[in-house]
């Protein structure tokens, strides 16, 4: 069985982001449903991955992470993220179709830098 401290490492090291302003423009459009639906704010640019468009948002004030997936690998761990509800994970605030609202990680600790560590991020309480 995969740990999911594993997982994590997985999904970091298959994750490729460009977020060059020529990979982000036009995207901004594939966002403005869920933008509306969960009353989000915009709160920097579009990133773009191979397999998720990722926009950070605020909801009533909070930050946030908007993420589209675009790949069937993509949009199963949007499902396995919810069933995890934020343990050993990002909480996910809410979910239609391929889009997930998720918590956004704070502070000057990178997520990338955890997983090549192994470390295990823990929810502050």
């Amino acid at each position: 069985m995969v740990s999911r401290a594993e997982l994590s490492r997985i999904a970091i090291a298959r994750t490729t982001i460009d977020i060059r302003p020529s990979a982000t423009y036009g995207f901004r459009a594939m966002f403005t449903e869920y933008l509306a639906r969960w009353q989000l704010t915009p709160d920097g640019d579009p990133i773009v991955t191979r397999s998720s468009r990722l926009l950070p948002v605020r909801r009533h004030g909070v930050p946030a992470m908007l993420k589209v997936a675009m790949e069937a690998e993509e949009k199963f761990g949007g499902l396995l993220m919810s069933w995890w509800n934020g343990e050993g994970a990002a909480r996910v605030l809410a979910q239609h179709g391929d889009a997930l609202l998720l918590e956004r990680a704070m502070g000057g600790r990178s997520l990338a830098n955890f997983a090549k560590q192994g470390a295990t991020m823990r929810r502050a309480a």
